[in-house]
């Protein structure tokens, strides 16, 4: 395995563990070797993964720009599957910002593109973007309906993820 490969491996082994700040590093490296040699679209996801830490870490001001510049760099490459990935993650760390607006029409946009590629795991997820984002705007019946459109998605292709689903809507306060 090469040095960057290894440190990739290294990297998602950390965030698998929970050690997301110790994962970071490795990224950064992992995105200068391919910076270097040109491998663009990996360094593009890895600062979709730079920015998953930096929002899973209360950082969504950080979070934006990794995902703005990994969201430019994917649209370069071209890679329209891990763009719209990147623009989901976008808009929901623009609406943990306090960009609402803006971060609601990248989710929707996102949602658009996978909706006609046909990714139901990424339609669910965006689905769960905009529910958490419409929750935190106090907007608990439309963080509803998105929070059951997508658990109507992942229920027949992941466990994992409808059960996270089903304790979001559990979690919503009635009325």
């Amino acid at each position: 395995m090469s040095g960057s490969a290894n440190n990739v491996y290294v990297c998602m082994r950390c965030a698998i563990a929970g050690r997301l700040t110790e994962a970071a590093p490795y990224l950064d490296q992992a995105i200068t070797a391919w910076e270097e040699t040109g491998y663009f679209r990996g360094t593009g996801l890895a600062r979709i993964v730079l920015g998953e830490i930096a929002l899973a870490s209360g950082d969504p001001s950080l979070a934006v720009a990794h995902f703005d510049r990994a969201h430019t760099t994917l649209a370069a490459v071209p890679d329209p599957h891990d763009t719209a990935r990147a623009l989901a993650f976008l808009g929901r760390a623009r609406a943990c910002a306090g960009e609402y607006e803006s971060g609601l029409a990248q989710l929707t946009s996102a949602l658009r593109t996978f909706e006609h590629s046909g990714s139901v795991h990424w339609q669910a997820r965006t689905l769960e973007m905009l529910g958490q984002t419409a929750q935190d705007g106090d907007h608990l019946d439309t963080a509803r309906d998105y929070y059951q459109r997508s658990l109507a998605l992942c229920t027949p292709i992941s466990i994992e993820d409808a059960r996270r689903l089903r304790e979001r809507l559990d979690g919503l306060p009635t009325g």
